[in-house]
C-alpha cells in the first residue's frame, strides 16, 4: 500500500464520519427538545412537580363563521426535565402556552389555573362571580347547584363536550362564603390520588347569553369518573 492510497483511504474516512455526524446532530437534538400534546405535557408536568390544574376555554359557537384555533389544541409543547418547582413551571408555561392567562392559586400554590384569554374578556365572566353556597355530596352535582344561584353556569351535558368527565365518586362538603366560582370548584377537590386537570369548563355564547358548562376528572385509579 503506497502512500498515495493511504491519503486517499484517510479523506474517505474523514468524509464518512463527517457526514454521520452531522446526520446525528438533528436526531440528538429532538431528542433534547421531545415536543408533546398538551394534555400528555400537563400529566407529566403534574407527576414532575407535583402540582395540578384547571382549564377554562370557549367551546364552539355555532353562527360565528370561523372560529379561531384553541390555544390548547397543540402539540408543539416542550418537555423539560430541569422543571422542578411551580414557580420555574409557571414561567414555563406563560411562555409557551400563548393565549392561556396561567395563574397560581391564591389559597394553594400546587393548583395552577390555565385559563384561555378570549373567555376572560367576557363581560360578567362567571367564573369571576362570588357567591355564597352550602353543599355536601358527589362533585358531579356541584355545578347543578351552583346553576340554581347563577343559571350562566351548569354541569356539561354531553353533546361536543365528549373529553370532559363527570365524578360520581367524591364526596365533598361546600361551605364558601363570598368566593369566586372559580375557588369553589376548586377548593373542595382532594387533591391525594386525584387526576392531574381537577376540572375542565367550556364558555359557548348562543342567542347572546353566555353559559359555562364545567366538570371534575375524579380519582386517576379508581372507577366511577365516567364519560357522558
Amino acid at each position: 500500500m503506497n502512500g498515495q492510497t493511504i491519503l486517499i483511504g484517510a479523506l474517505l474516512w474523514a468524509t464518512i464520519c463527517s457526514i454521520v455526524s452531522q446526520a446525528a446532530e438533528p436526531v440528538e437534538a429532538a431528542k433534547k427538545v421531545a415536543k408533546v400534546p398538551w394534555d400528555l405535557y400537563l400529566a407529566q408536568l403534574s407527576q414532575q412537580v407535583d402540582c395540578y390544574f384547571t382549564i377554562e376555554r370557549m367551546g364552539f359557537m355555532p353562527g360565528k363563521g370561523k372560529i379561531p384555533p384553541s390555544p390548547f389544541h397543540r402539540d408543539d409543547l416542550t418537555s423539560d426535565p430541569n422543571i422542578k418547582t411551580v414557580e420555574s413551571l409557571v414561567a414555563k408555561l406563560r411562555k409557551e402556552m400563548k393565549g392561556v392567562v396561567v395563574i397560581e392559586n391564591a389559597k394553594n400554590p400546587a393548583v395552577i389555573h390555565l385559563i384561555e384569554e378570549r373567555v376572560l374578556k367576557i363581560d360578567g365572566y362567571v367564573m369571576d362571580k362570588k357567591i355564597d353556597i352550602t353543599y355536601s355530596g358527589v362533585l358531579a352535582k356541584l355545578p347543578v347547584e351552583l346553576e340554581k344561584r347563577l343559571p350562566e353556569i351548569g354541569p356539561f351535558r354531553g353533546g361536543s363536550t365528549h373529553d370532559m368527565l363527570v365524578d360520581y365518586i367524591t364526596q365533598v362538603k361546600v361551605d364558601a362564603k363570598n368566593q369566586t366560582v372559580r375557588e369553589v370548584l376548586t377548593g373542595c377537590v382532594p387533591l391525594k390520588n386525584y387526576s392531574p386537570i381537577l376540572w375542565t369548563a367550556k364558555t359557548r355564547k348562543t342567542d347572546g347569553r353566555c353559559k359555562t358548562t364545567v366538570g371534575h376528572a375524579g380519582p386517576k385509579s379508581l372507577p366511577g369518573a365516567t364519560k357522558e
